[in-house]
């Protein structure tokens, strides 16, 4: 096989003998000698065969132009350098991005609630825009909420459906794992923001990372608003301490952290109650740290609505179950005061009142916190009724207590309302003579 390549006669030997190839076979060689042939078949006629490819020499590849000579020993092919590829211009990708994470997530388990988690939601939309998502996680609802969630999503709120009803605290793990953002806030479907929260939840997430911010709050009760102060954060750093020696409150709706500690110390799915102090002991244990807000910036709902997860006497009995595992390393103090501060309440509620004495002497001897003592002891035995008429007695005949700004909070709260109503189709709520007006706010205890 002659070829020439460059202007130079390049030779390589292919031997045909009484046979010839295949139309279309390939055949690779080099300078002066046979790379390779393929099979061939006998008394075979090649008619015609194709441009190749062939590697010749140092030169790099060529296109051979190659023609059959049946009669010949020999194959003839002129080899015509291949010429380089074109540069290019440079190209650059450029990758579509996604949408710029948010700030915040705000993760809202509800079931069966429409007017009441509108409300939570618009509290916060109204400070955050767009810097936060909020992802509402439907426990199972087993009323029709097509419409309601249509409304949310129209809104830009995310809604995730259960397929079976498992717990608050699934709901909120679900929420967690679908958050965006680097920090989220948990947010009870009956609770509210107010003002300003987002502001202070932004720069607590610029700082260190390994800490909780544990938001102020105002109750929300048939007597209207009442202000609620911490005690000072323990010494020993014990959020068992905080909760139930001292009266504190850790709450699910006051509770911002880094999305990776949610995520690494989810809540427990099967506890039904006691999830928020849980929560924050295991975190506690695992040495993170906790920042407590004075600042109001929730509205927690402590009103006797009959479809509050608190109230279900079924759980007094599993509340005492946590508490028998939990309490190993817990000083007296904190002993007496889950009897004082959890147990007593919850058999009062269920109408458990003899075991709930009973629970009432045993965080009282020797006493706590004298004065809750004194005031679950007059509970119980005037019931829940008689106490709320001598409350709203006693304050009537003592105008002096101290008045906490109740102005801008009720004012958000009643516009709050009204926006939700109207979204709603909803009347106008109508004044009730019976309660104090809803700007009352009043120090609690």
């Amino acid at each position: 096989m002659t070829t020439e390549k460059n202007g130079a006669p390049v030779t390589a030997v292919l031997s045909i003998s009484k046979t010839t190839l295949n139309c279309g076979s390939y055949c690779r060689v080099t300078n002066q000698q046979r790379s390779s042939r393929p099979r061939a078949k006998q008394n075979t006629r090649i008619e015609f065969f194709s441009t190749l490819l062939l590697p010749l020499g140092d030169g790099g590849p060529c296109a051979v132009a190659v023609i059959a000579l049946p009669w010949a020993g020999q194959l003839h092919a002129k080899c015509l350098p291949v010429p380089p590829p074109p540069v290019l211009p440079e190209v650059r990708i450029l990758r579509v991005s996604e949408p710029a994470a948010p700030l915040l997530s705000v993760v809202i388990p509800s079931r069966n609630r429409s007017r009441r988690l509108l409300t939570a939601i618009r509290s916060v939309q109204r400070q955050c825009g767009s810097a936060a998502e909020i992802i509402v996680v439907d426990d199972f609802s087993s009323i029709d909420m097509t419409a309601t969630y249509a409304l949310l999503e129209s809104l830009g709120v995310r809604v995730l459906r259960l397929p079976e009803k498992r717990s608050g605290s699934f709901a909120r793990n679900v929420g967690v794992e679908a958050a965006r953002a680097s920090h989220v806030s948990f947010l009870d479907s009956d609770d509210v923001w107010l003002p300003g929260l987002f502001d202070r939840i932004r720069t607590f997430a610029g700082g260190p990372g390994n800490r909780i911010m544990c938001a102020g709050i105002m109750l929300k009760t048939g007597d209207g608003l009442a202000a609620f102060h911490q005690p000072e954060w323990p010494g020993n750093g014990s959020p068992v301490d905080f909760i139930y020696r001292d009266g504190g409150r850790i709450q699910t709706s006051m509770l911002t952290l880094p999305t990776a500690l949610a995520r690494r110390y989810p809540f427990r799915p099967e506890l039904p109650v006691n999830q928020d102090s849980d929560f924050a002991i295991r975190l506690w244990r695992a040495g993170v740290g906790f920042r407590i807000d004075p600042v109001p910036g929730i509205v927690k709902d402590e009103s006797d609505a009959v479809d509050r997860l608190t109230l279900n006497p079924d759980l007094v009995d599993r509340s005492m179950d946590w508490f028998e595992a939990v309490r190993a390393d817990w000083s007296p103090e904190a002993v007496r005061g889950y009897y004082l501060r959890d147990r007593v309440w919850r058999l009062a509620n269920s109408g458990r009142r003899p075991e709930a004495f009973r629970a009432l002497a045993i965080g009282s001897l020797p006493p706590v916190a004298l004065h809750e003592s004194i005031r679950l002891g007059v509970n119980l035995i005037l019931g829940h009724d008689g106490y709320a008429r001598l409350r709203r007695a006693v304050r009537s005949v003592r105008p002096d207590r101290k008045l906490l700004g109740a102005d801008p909070a009720s004012d958000w709260l009643r516009s709050l309302d009204e926006e939700v109503r109207e979204m709603l189709g909803i009347a106008p709520a109508r004044p009730d003579p019976r309660r104090a007006p809803l700007g009352d706010m009043r120090m609690e205890g």
